[in-house]
């Protein structure tokens, strides 16, 4: 059984690298995909943000409300990908 453990082929690591980089560049493209819709939801009368602290960060930055929202998810994804 040893044998058979040693012998395993190893890892395509440019196959990972593809996932790895397919995984990421789908995350940012939600993370654009969802600062647009909200910003559009946003423009209809009735509708307000149900997040507190996002209601907070819109009041106070704006239109660049989204800026602290996004530093925290990429920073996230950064401890996680390593």
């Amino acid at each position: 059984m040893e044998a058979w453990v040693t012998q395993a082929a190893p890892r395509s690591s440019t196959k990972l690298s593809r996932v790895y980089w397919l995984t990421v560049a789908l995350f940012v493209g939600l993370q654009i995909a969802d600062v647009i819709t909200t910003n559009h939801a946003l423009t209809i009368p009735g509708i307000w943000e149900a997040n507190p602290l996002m209601a907070w960060a819109q009041a106070e930055l704006g239109a660049a409300w989204w800026l602290p929202k996004r530093k925290r998810r990429f920073c996230t994804t950064g401890v996680v990908a390593q």
